[in-house]
């Protein structure tokens, strides 16, 4: 019955499906990939930010570190990962978008497996 309302609610309700909360209608693919790293990127009055690059990097990882780049979809979200063995505390999120600059991140608590990190922009002239 939960599952059922879950879905009903993501069907009514798209945009609050993919932030905090929801990681259990996500698929379970970080047995295999690591930590999943997700979260929107949003102007900052709060407006999502379409096919915005983000790119995550694991600072200190191995010789030569590690970075993965994800695109925003038409909400905003981001979801991908990085490795299996890279740790939050070692990464850094950096947003990209023509005609923005990024101004902060938001790390949002997480989980072992689902690590949520919003990135706020500016738009410039």
């Amino acid at each position: 019955m939960k599952k059922i309302i879950s879905v009903v609610f993501c069907l009514l309700s798209p945009l609050l499906c993919f932030a905090g909360g929801m990681e259990s209608m996500m698929a379970d693919d970080t047995n295999v990939q690591g930590p999943a790293y997700f979260g929107f990127v949003k102007d900052e009055k709060g407006h999502i930010i379409k096919s915005a690059s983000v790119v995550v990097t694991a600072k200190s990882f191995g010789t030569s570190g590690v970075t993965a780049t994800f695109t925003t979809n038409v909400l905003g979200v981001y979801r991908g990962h990085i490795h299996q063995e890279a740790k939050p505390e070692i990464l850094k999120l950096t947003c990209i978008k023509d005609g923005y600059l990024q101004i902060k991140t938001v790390r949002r608590s997480g989980t072992k497996k689902y690590l949520e990190t919003d990135c706020i922009m500016k738009k410039i002239d």
